[in-house]
C-alpha cells in the first residue's frame, strides 16, 4: 500500500510518499508564500521522483486542523481533488497529533500548542512513557493563553512544548517547572512524514473516510466568518463550507 500525506496547516509545507510503513521520500518547505501555487507542482515533482504515476497511491492523507483556514482549505482541495480522481480513501489527521508525534520517543510530557491569535491557542497535551502508548492529558482544545499556562502548570514533571504557539508565548511559559521549548525550527513545524506514520496506523485501524466526506477541523470561526455570521469562538463550528 503506497500512501501520500500532505500538510498545509502553516506557513511550512510537507509532502511524503510511504510504502508498507517505509518512507519513500518526504520534500519540506519551511515557508512558502501560496500553497495554491507548490502543492500541487511538489505533489507532482515528488512522484516524479519515485517514478510513480498518480494511480499508484492507494490512500491520501492530510493535516485538517486545527490551523490555517486558507492552507488547511487549499490542501483539502487539492487532496479531495486527486482522491476523486482515482476513487480512493483519505485519512485526516489532527495536525496538534502531527506536531506532537516525532516528540512521542522521549518520555515526559508533550504539549502541542499552535497559536490561534487573540491571546489564545490551539492545544493537545500528551503523557509519553517508554514502550507505552501516549496517554492524553489534555484534550484538544482552544484556550485562552492564561487557561493554558494554568492547565499545563498543573502537570508536574518535564514538559515539552512545541508549535507555533510555544514560540510565540515561549516568554509566558517558560518560567513554569519544568517546562522545555526547543530552540530547533524543525521541533515546531509538522513534518509529513509524521502525518504519514500516524496515517498509517489509522488506516489500519480502519480511521478513514471517503473523499467527499473530508473536511476541515477549524476548531473556530475565522475573523471573516465572525463578521459575516456573527459567530463567537466555540470548541467545534459546524459553518457553511467553500472548500467543496
Amino acid at each position: 500500500m503506497i500512501l501520500l500525506a500532505v500538510d498545509t496547516s502553516g506557513e511550512s509545507q510537507g509532502i511524503a510518499l510511504m510504502e508498507e510503513g517505509r518512507l519513500l521520500a518526504e520534500h519540506r518547505e519551511p515557508s512558502v508564500s501560496s500553497h495554491s501555487e507548490t502543492l500541487l507542482p511538489n505533489i507532482a515533482n515528488l512522484l516524479k521522483q519515485e517514478g510513480l504515476a498518480p494511480t499508484k497511491i492507494d490512500v491520501f492523507a492530510l493535516t485538517v486542523g486545527p490551523g490555517s483556514f486558507t492552507g488547511l482549505r487549499i490542501g483539502i482541495a487539492t487532496i479531495k481533488g486527486l482522491a476523486a480522481a482515482h476513487d480512493r480513501p483519505v485519512v485526516p489527521i489532527s495536525t496538534l497529533q502531527a506536531l506532537a508525534e516525532p516528540q512521542l520517543a522521549r518520555a515526559g510530557q508533550v504539549f502541542s500548542i499552535l497559536d490561534a491569535r487573540m491571546n489564545e491557542v490551539f492545544i493537545l497535551g500528551l503523557g509519553v512513557r517508554e514502550a507505552s502508548a501516549p496517554t492524553v492529558l489534555l484534550e484538544e482544545s482552544c484556550l485562552s493563553l492564561p487557561d493554558a499556562i494554568r492547565t499545563i502548570s498543573q502537570h508536574p514533571g518535564v514538559k515539552h512544548l512545541l508549535g507555533s504557539g510555544a514560540q510565540k508565548f515561549a516568554e509566558e511559559f517558560g518560567p513554569m517547572e519544568g517546562v522545555e521549548i526547543s530552540t530547533e525550527a524543525s521541533c515546531h513545524a509538522v513534518s509529513a512524514a509524521a502525518v504519514a506514520r500516524l496515517a498509517q496506523v489509522a488506516w489500519k485501524r480502519g480511521e478513514f473516510v471517503p473523499w467527499g466526506n473530508l473536511a476541515a477541523r477549524y476548531w473556530r470561526a475565522s475573523e471573516a466568518e465572525n463578521r459575516l455570521y456573527g459567530l463567537k469562538t466555540q470548541k467545534s463550528l459546524n459553518l457553511p463550507r467553500s472548500d467543496g
